[in-house]
């Protein structure tokens, strides 16, 4: 009997692939003999003839394959090309509007016109075609350009000397039956014949019944007497009227009603076909067609002329007042005016909404501030002849124009000055007061805060810079240069550095900038400048600096290393495994091959033990042969 074993590749050969080719081998010829031998080149053909061999066929099949198709990418793409540098460009003449003169329905017997505007480089066709017939077609209200035949001619630029410029034609049509008109013109390019984009435009003929029904209306208000016509309700801030009793109009709402298609005039809304109109008041004031008829509401009847005007008329009283319009039972519009009696108090207004233009002054600087005038309702109105005075007038002093107040400094120091309506504050019956304060033009010290102290890359970074006085108060408004220009700061951030001479509002100037797009910690460092008490007191003093730290840092950059990171720890991990699995293969595999080793010995003693039983069987198989013999 034989026994054969048949041994695998050990583990880290099947790991590791290719590099331990050679090895495997050598371990295979160490532990077996001419089956594995066999075994060792059946494998060393595989290796060859399917993952090499057979491979790289495989590869130049699939280059060739990639370069047929790149070929004819590259010749498609030529193609392309070739056809894109080819293709005509074309682009349409100017053709400049069609509009239709009247509303787009016209009353069936009327005349409508049509308005065609083209340019110097146009031939333009024009069509008419559908109901009605054109009655005759005018150059600039004066030169007829042609005579239509058949509803369709020709108009263009004429050439001779002295002829019509292109502009506006206008045509005329009428029609005995209803139906629709149709306008069609189309540009062509009077050098290459290149047609333009045809514009269309279309009347509706329609009895006078259909045009004569109310469909819709609109209110406008506006301060005064009277006023043109005004179609569009756009009217949304609040009036204000002065609340004097007398018969004047303060203002007036014009009211116009329009059948369904027409929204710019009232020609073609009989008086037959309007509704009633009525305005109400709620408040101060009174509403009517005139003074005499004026009170909390006027209505006007059904079938009176689509144009109405209402007046709005004070009544003494101060307020703000409400006016509803209502045409065919239904609002239209709300209107809001606001009543005003005599001046009985000041305020003071600025367009930066502070007090004053500035609220500290230098020594010879001004602020200014404007007054305004209050009723009783603190309705805003002129101020009238006012006057101002300091109380200290060795700290500021004051001086009127209109009704704006301007305030000089004097000396260091705080007073108030007084706004008042006569001469002398003694003698007014109206006062307003409002503080001001001299103080130094220079600061003793400064600080600079940021509004973070870490940052993103590229988020905005607020600043601000406070400045203090010798006495401990804001420096005066204005620009100052509390801060040197030789400041380093962040490299080429993008907005305004804290550097250089700065605008101070109540002693702070602020501004700001975009952290760099690199992450880190910024170091930005100020120096004193020229209005430094410090620096001023001496020639020979060295600016102080002052260094400022942000930090710039990034949570998503920050995550994305620490994945990146773990990543890594994962992937060691894994290899450690790996190397740990590769030396469990080999261990095994070498138990493996001492027990095939003690497998083999012992099949080798079999087979010695069998042969020399064999030898005894056949000596014994003679000797009872022999024995029978006799």
């Amino acid at each position: 009997m034989k026994l054969q074993l048949t041994n695998k590749f050990l583990h880290r050969v099947r790991i590791h692939g290719g590099e331990f080719d050679s090895s495997a081998r050598a371990m295979n010829r160490a532990g077996e003999k001419d089956t594995l031998i066999t075994y060792e080149r059946a494998l060393e053909a595989q290796a060859d003839l399917r993952k090499f061999r057979g491979s790289t066929i495989e590869r130049k099949q699939m280059s060739t394959k990639t370069t047929f198709k790149r070929v004819a990418l590259v010749a498609v793409a030529a193609l392309g090309l070739g056809t894109v540098s080819v293709a005509p460009s074309q682009a349409a003449p100017v053709f400049a509007e069609v509009t239709v003169a009247a509303a787009g329905e016209a009353i069936v017997g009327g005349v409508a016109r049509v308005k065609i505007t083209f340019d110097t480089a146009t031939i333009t066709s024009v069509a008419v075609t559908g109901v009605g017939s054109v009655l005759g077609t005018t150059q600039d209200t004066a030169t007829v350009i042609g005579t239509p035949t058949s509803g369709s001619w020709s108009v263009n630029e004429p050439t001779t000397a002295g002829a019509n410029p292109a502009g506006t034609q206008t045509i005329t049509l009428t029609s005995a039956v209803a139906g629709t008109t149709t306008i069609t013109a189309t540009p062509t390019n009077a050098s290459t014949g290149a047609p333009g984009t045809a514009v269309t435009k279309t009347i509706k003929w329609v009895a006078a019944t259909t045009v004569g029904t109310y469909d819709h209306a609109t209110a406008f208000i506006d301060a005064g007497a009277t006023g043109a016509r005004r179609y569009a309700d756009t009217t949304t801030a609040i009036l204000t009227l002065a609340s004097t009793l007398d018969a004047t109009a303060d203002a007036f709402i014009n009211v116009t009603q329009f059948n369904a298609t027409d929204t710019v005039t009232v020609t073609n809304l009989p008086s037959a076909g309007t509704k009633a109109v009525t305005v109400a008041i709620t408040g101060a004031g009174a509403v009517g067609t005139s003074a005499a008829n004026a009170g909390p509401s006027v209505t006007i009847a059904a079938a009176s002329a689509p144009e109405q005007y209402v007046y709005v008329y004070a009544d003494g009283r101060n307020g703000t007042a409400t006016i509803s319009v209502t045409v065919n039972g239904v609002l239209v519009s709300t209107k809001t005016v606001s009543f005003f009696g005599a001046v009985s108090a000041y305020a003071a207004s600025t367009t930066t909404g502070e007090t004053l233009s500035k609220n500290y002054i230098g020594v010879s600087e001004t602020a200014a501030v404007t007054i305004k005038g209050l009723d009783a309702l603190k309705t805003v109105m002129a101020s009238g002849t006012i006057y101002a005075t300091p109380e200290t007038a060795t700290i500021a002093s004051a001086s009127v124009s209109g009704s704006v107040v301007t305030v000089t400094g004097v000396a260091l120091g705080k007073t108030n000055i007084t706004v008042h309506n006569a001469a002398t504050v003694a003698t007014s019956t109206i006062t307003y007061k409002f503080a001001i304060e001299v103080t130094e033009k220079t600061a003793k010290s400064y600080k600079v805060a940021f509004d973070s102290t870490t940052y993103a890359p590229g988020a905005k970074v607020t600043w601000t810079v406070t400045a203090t006085t010798a006495t401990g108060r804001p420096i005066a408004d204005g620009s100052r240069a509390v801060i040197g220009t030789s400041t380093t700061n962040v490299s080429a951030p993008v907005g305004t550095l804290p550097t250089g001479s700065l605008t101070f509002v109540d002693g702070v100037a602020t501004s700001f900038f975009y952290a760099p797009a690199t992450t880190g910690d910024f170091v930005i460092t100020t120096v004193e400048g020229a209005a430094i008490d410090a620096v001023i007191a001496s020639a020979t003093y060295t600016a102080a600096t002052t260094a400022n730290t942000i930090s710039v840092t990034s949570a998503t950059q920050d995550a994305a290393l620490d994945a990146a990171n773990e990543a890594t720890d994962a992937a060691n991990a894994a290899t450690d495994a790996a190397l740990a699995a590769a030396d469990a293969a080999d261990a095994a595999t070498a138990a493996a091959e001492d027990a095939s080793a003690a497998v083999a010995a012992l099949a080798k003693s079999v087979n010695t033990a069998l042969k020399a039983l064999k030898k005894q069987i056949t000596s014994l198989t003679a000797l009872v042969n022999k024995l029978l013999k006799k």
